[in-house]
């Protein structure tokens, strides 16, 4: 019984990472919305007004790609702060894991130095 106890307790850390992971991918979803949805607009604004001269066109195409290039960035930026992130959680799990494992051993060994000791003290 102590076994399913012990188990069951494992799946619940689980299942809320799990729930964290989906509640990050809806709040990414919802700001790449909103950021497509500014710049869907920007660009039909562009394409609804009547084009002005050559050297003006110019200069608007020109930030169109700066803002381009800047939204790309800032997804590129966020993408690799979400992978650090998550890459931190792996390895603070695997600290958290070898720091249990340790401990379990110190606990082994603690209980068994008794039990030697006291072999050794008869055999004299």
């Amino acid at each position: 019984m102590k076994e399913s106890g012990e188990r069951r307790s494992k799946k619940w850390p689980k299942l809320r990472s799990q729930t964290g992971v989906v509640g990050k991918r809806r709040e990414e979803s919802a700001e790449l919305r909103a950021l497509l949805a500014s710049r869907f607009e920007r660009h039909t604004l562009a394409t609804l007004s009547p084009r002005p001269d050559s050297g003006h066109w110019s200069s608007t195409h020109s930030d169109d790609d700066a803002s381009l290039s800047d939204l790309d960035e800032e997804l590129c930026l966020e993408r690799q702060c979400r992978q650090l992130k998550a890459h931190i959680e792996i390895l603070t799990r695997a600290i958290t894991e070898r720091n249990q494992e340790i401990e379990r051993l110190e606990n082994r060994l603690n209980e068994s130095v008794p039990f030697m000791a006291w072999g050794l003290m008869e055999s004299n």
